[in-house]
């Protein structure tokens, strides 16, 4: 439709029906055709179109005075050409962006776009460096700066003023167009770093604007279109500047892009730091390679990019919530493949802090708001773990190949293990944890498997309705892989207490169970119990005991009933102590925002006097430092001038002080001689 008001046959009827005094209604719709045609740029070149922009006179019906104005300029800018549009792009950006200044933009890029289409490539550049002193497209990057920072401020925490939707879709169809420029000319004069930098940093911003533009206006919007084009936009500036070989130096371009974002992601300035983060990591998702991506892209990535900004990486991935952080990994993991083993690092890392954590929560002396926030993240990164130890899961095998070829991993999530047994801490997604790891279990090493099983009868068989699942693992365990004596010793009081709960909760295990499960348990705590007697001594309440006891000639067919009682015979029950009740970890904190504020403060030691250091009176040290004191004569006091009381001002004022004292300078027995 546009296109056949356009036709010169059309403008010129346009012309003569607003030619008409009084106006009628036919001059008023010619009028808002007139408008509405002017608000796409790639009209306005039309040189029909610019005459009759030009050529009309107020007063008019429907146009304002100061819409006119705003075409006229436009109309201007198209009719000067190439010189016009450099000169409006060269003029600076007012610091609060208007329609007419924001259309004459818009035209000044239709131009240059219309003019790099004919093959004017040489031309339009010789005109910015005649004009400007400087090229192209490090002059968009400059104009792109403000412009996004006026875009910014009007998704910020604070309410911004109220702006119309044309002027919030004027601004995203001015930020599109730049940025459709810079991706014609960018791989044929490519940038330097810091201004890659630059581009990339208002790029991302841009891009978290567009999803907040996305939320605030309806889908049918010019607003929230004009943002769905200039965010698919931002997807392709992003992936283009990471595609390029090499920026002034041997820096990969995809190096310089993933640094700049994964730094940016940490940096906000007064939006939603969580919506901010999320956006950011949705545009990095969108720059890695794809699945489907060739394998030269893949390499280059996994072998000269990411082991590049492994800080980086880390930081970022601390701050991200459990889900986020969850699919960064899988999605690094997906495409590392193993090769340089990003996803696996990582876990190490989180392990590290989740070892910190704990270490600070068995100190006595921390703060009760610290070990709060410690509980917390004890119980986010452990559910992290158990997100990816899910069986449903494809990184699965990311966490088990982690503990089995990272001999550091397994150390330090054995050591963790450990502490939370000892400190008894309990949560939610600690049972799956453990379940799910001991699922691999031929893979894992001996110390491993045995803090397993200590923590899968402990947190397996608590409660009111203790789980039976993995008691086959942990019997194939114990009978295949041989411990220390110390791990014995906790392997025995775990199964102990364990049996002290089947029995009081018979209801749990069948039959079944008991063949393939309690009975190998019972056999090997028997087998390994080192007593002369050849019996073993369980620390189960008697009352228990008779219950498993009773469970057990009640669910065995009669022909076992020999097998059990050989094996009853060897089992001496002593009354047992009930353990410590579990702590339950946190998984939200709520505190007040004073002492939130002491936790952010860093501790500064207070600042004192250093203690005097004893001097070394060898014959280096004499020579080097001044010793503190002399010792001298009392009478020899050198030239020091000593004063008593004002006797310093006493000697001013004699009128000897005030004498001229001076005399003339001596002459050479030579001078005047001739």
């Amino acid at each position: 439709m546009n296109h056949f008001l356009l036709l010169k046959q059309m403008i010129f009827r346009l012309d003569c029906m607003m030619d008409c005094n009084p106006p009628r209604r036919a001059g008023i719709d010619a009028e808002h055709i007139l408008v509405n045609l002017a608000k796409d740029p790639q009209a306005i070149l039309e040189p029909e179109f610019i005459d009759c922009i030009l050529g009309l006179k107020p007063p008019l019906a429907f146009i304002t005075e100061e819409e006119r104005m705003s075409m006229r300029r436009a109309a201007i800018i198209a009719d000067d050409g190439l010189p016009g549009a450099v000169d409006e792009l060269l003029r600076p950006m007012d610091r609060a962006p208007t329609l007419k200044h924001l259309r004459a933009m818009r035209v000044a890029f239709a131009v240059i776009d219309d003019e790099l289409r004919k093959d004017r490539e040489y031309d339009v550049l010789q005109e910015f460096w005649q004009e400007g002193s400087r090229g192209l497209i490090s002059h968009l990057v400059d104009v792109l700066v403000p412009l996004v920072k006026e875009v910014k401020g009007h998704y910020t925490l604070t309410p911004p003023p109220r702006r119309s939707q044309e002027l919030m879709s004027n601004l995203f169809r001015v930020a599109n167009e730049l940025l459709k420029l810079v991706l014609r000319l960018f791989p044929s004069y490519p940038l330097a770093s810091r201004a890659v930098r630059i581009l990339t940093t208002s790029t991302a911003d841009l891009f978290v604007c567009t999803d907040a533009a996305d939320m605030l206006y309806s889908q049918s919007s010019p607003t929230c279109v004009a943002a769905e084009e200039t965010r698919q936009s931002c997807i392709d500036i992003v992936r283009m500047l990471s595609a390029t070989s090499a920026l002034g130096s041997m820096t990969l371009g995809a190096e310089v892009v993933l640094k700049t974002l994964l730094r940016h992601g940490l940096h906000i300035d007064s939006r939603d730091p969580v919506h901010h983060l999320q956006q950011v990591l949705c545009l990095i998702d969108y720059l890695l390679p794809m699945p489907d991506s060739d394998e030269q892209s893949e390499t280059q990535w996994t072998q000269r990019v990411i082991p590049l900004v492994l800080q980086d990486l880390w930081q970022f991935c601390r701050v991200l919530d459990t889900e986020n952080r969850v699919h960064f990994v899988k999605r690094l993991g997906s495409l590392d493949r193993g090769v340089v083993g990003v996803a696996e690092w990582l876990i190490v890392e989180e392990l590290k802090e989740l070892l910190h954590a704990l270490r600070l929560l068995e100190d006595p002396t921390v703060q009760l708001q610290e070990r709060v926030v410690r509980q917390m993240q004890v119980s986010i990164t452990l559910n992290f773990l158990f997100e990816l130890a899910e069986p449903s899961s494809t990184s699965s095998r990311i966490l088990v190949d982690c503990l089995t070829a990272v001999q550091d991993a397994a150390s330090i999530f054995t050591a963790c293990l450990s502490s939370i047994l000892d400190q008894r801490l309990c949560a939610p997604g600690l049972l799956g944890l453990v379940q799910n790891v001991i699922f691999d279990w031929q893979r894992l090493d001996a110390t491993l498997r045995g803090t397993l099983v200590i923590a899968i009868l402990r947190f397996g068989s608590s409660g009111d309705h203790p789980s039976i699942d993995n008691l086959e693992d942990v019997a194939a365990i114990l009978t295949s892989t041989g411990f220390s004596d110390a791990c014995l010793g906790s392997l025995y009081q775990e199964m102990d207490i364990a049996i002290d709960h089947y029995g009081r909760n018979t209801s749990v295990w069948d039959a079944s169970a008991y063949r393939s499960s309690l009975l190998p348990l019972l056999e090997w705590r028997v087998s390994t119990a080192k007593s002369p007697s050849n019996r073993a001594t369980l620390s189960v309440t008697p009352s228990a005991w008779d219950a498993f006891s009773n469970r057990v000639y009640a669910v065995i067919p009669a022909e076992e009933y020999a097998r059990w009682d050989t094996l009853k015979d060897k089992v001496v029950v002593q009354d047992t102590i009930l353990p410590n009740p579990m702590i339950p970890l946190l998984d939200s904190v709520e505190l007040p925002l004073q002492d939130i504020e002491e936790l952010l403060q860093s501790s500064i030691p207070i600042p004192s006097t250093p203690p005097r250091r004893a001097l070394n009176q060898d014959v280096l040290g004499l020579v080097t430092i001044s010793p503190p004191g002399l010792l001298r004569s009392p009478a020899s006091t050198g030239l020091t001038k000593t004063y008593v009381n004002n006797d310093f001002r006493q000697l001013r004022q004699t009128p000897s002080a005030r004498q001229n004292t001076s005399r003339l300078p001596s002459m050479h027995v030579d001078v005047g001689v001739a």
